[in-house]
């Protein structure tokens, strides 16, 4: 028995990016403060439209890049020498997210970061997430000090949530940063502490092929910016669950297909998604398809209604 096993009987899953930056410019609406930004997703409405389209899994995001968390953390709070509420939420949505996907029987992912908030502008902003943590660009490595520093927020969400959580895709964790089997470690440890469980995959980029980046992988990462691959077998590179991860929308001004995350739109026909989907599962793959969702929890319409050709291949 594989632990990867309820990740390949899913069979395929839905990631949102809910992030700080949709918050002023993704979805062209006011501003919210970010915890009353949070309090706005109805995670019932979310998970009914999981259910209606056949899901079997939904990956949802903690942070991305900058100071924002979707989540309380007391740890990161005290780094940033912020409050609650100010860049994290008062509301603690993961545990009704749990409750309203375990209705229908649907498993709760976790996307997190292996380069913590770099990217959180300028840097003489004195409360730069980046420099409070100890890195703030690609073109250095990132230290040991660094990882066990950010690892430690992530050990407190993984403890709070325990076993609500199967699984973390964790971005961000390219080799050309130095990221090697202690790094990786250390995140791995981590998440282990609340849910020994939990599979894990550690994304470094987009890949010309499904792939694993690390020896502590339990699934390929799989970014991809094409559904073109499908398994030959479901266990690679030394047992890893085969895995391919990518977006439906894309840039509607430039009409460009690539860098399409968050992006509305879907280039893919109901009967090409079906097909692959279906051929990938088949295999004992597994697929993930990013939706863009606003801050209510409603998907974006057009999506929404290609991925409803999905619903019949978890039947």
């Amino acid at each position: 028995m594989a632990k990867t096993d309820w990740f390949m009987q899913d069979k395929w899953g839905v990631f949102v990016h809910y992030l700080g930056g949709q918050n002023t410019r993704a979805f062209g609406v006011e501003p919210l403060p970010w915890s009353e930004h949070i309090d706005c997703l109805d995670v019932k409405k979310l998970a009914a439209q999981l259910h209606e389209v056949g899901a079997g899994y939904f990956c949802f995001t903690v942070q991305q890049q900058d100071r924002y968390l979707t989540v309380p953390s007391e740890r990161h709070e005290q780094i940033m020498g912020m409050p609650r509420g100010v860049v994290t939420p008062y509301r603690d949505i993961v545990p009704e997210l749990y409750e309203a996907l375990s209705e229908y029987g649907i498993d709760l992912m976790m996307y997190f970061t292996g380069d913590g908030p770099f990217n959180d502008g300028p840097l003489d902003d004195p409360n730069h997430s980046g420099v409070k943590y100890g890195y703030t660009t690609h073109e250095q490595p990132v230290t040991v000090e660094f990882v066990k520093k950010w690892a430690s927020v992530l050990e407190e969400l993984s403890v709070r949530y325990g076993k609500m959580v199967k699984g973390w895709w964790l971005d961000g964790c390219h080799p050309c940063l130095t990221y090697d089997e202690e790094k990786w470690g250390i995140l791995a440890d981590a998440i282990h502490k609340g849910n020994p469980d939990a599979i894990i995959s550690f994304n470094a980029s987009i890949v010309e092929r499904v792939k694993s980046f690390s020896p502590l992988d339990d699934y390929a990462a799989g970014e991809r910016s094409w559904l073109d691959e499908i398994p030959t077998e479901r266990f690679i590179d030394g047992g890893k669950q085969w895995h391919i991860f990518t977006y439906l929308g894309y840039d509607k001004e430039s009409f460009s297909v690539y860098g399409g995350w968050c992006k509305p739109g879907c280039r893919f026909t109901k009967e090409y998604l079906y097909e692959f989907v279906k051929a990938a599962t088949d295999k004992q793959g597994v697929v993930t398809l990013d939706v863009r969702m606003d801050r209510y929890g409603n998907f974006d319409p057009v999506q929404f209604d290609t991925l409803k050709a999905l619903k019949g291949i978890n039947a």
